[in-house]
């Protein structure tokens, strides 16, 4: 009884906006080598990404050791894009003042709660 060797699917799918995912989740591909390159285990990917099963953690881990240059360069243009995205938002949002509005809510929202006192309560 010889040992069967099965062809392993590739788990990653391209998006039309060229976001490259690991199938059936929304996992993206720089995620995963992230998180290997700054030294983490795939048994720690897996534990962070419950979606994610150690096979196909293996098998996109094994894609990018066989094309570390492509990838990268995928994953550079990736936070490139990013980047670009986060002062796209930041131009038309701007957080410092979206911050300070959303501290005011909260410390208004607070003295509500400090001020109202059940009936029945009240000093």
């Amino acid at each position: 009884m010889g040992l069967e060797l099965e062809r392993l699917s590739m788990p990653l799918i391209a998006l039309p906006d060229g976001t490259v995912r690991v199938t059936e989740t929304r996992v993206p591909l720089e995620t995963i080598v992230y998180a290997f390159c700054q030294g983490a285990t795939p048994e720690a990917i897996a534990d962070n990404y419950p979606k994610l099963t150690p096979p196909q953690i293996y098998t996109v881990l094994a894609f990018y050791l066989a094309n570390r240059q492509d990838v990268n360069l995928y994953v550079a243009e990736q936070a490139a894009r990013s980047e670009e995205m986060r002062r796209t938002n930041e131009a038309c949002f701007d957080p410092i003042s979206i911050r300070a509005r959303l501290l005011a809510r909260e410390q208004a929202v607070r003295a509500q709660r400090e001020g109202f006192r059940p009936e029945g309560e009240r000093s």
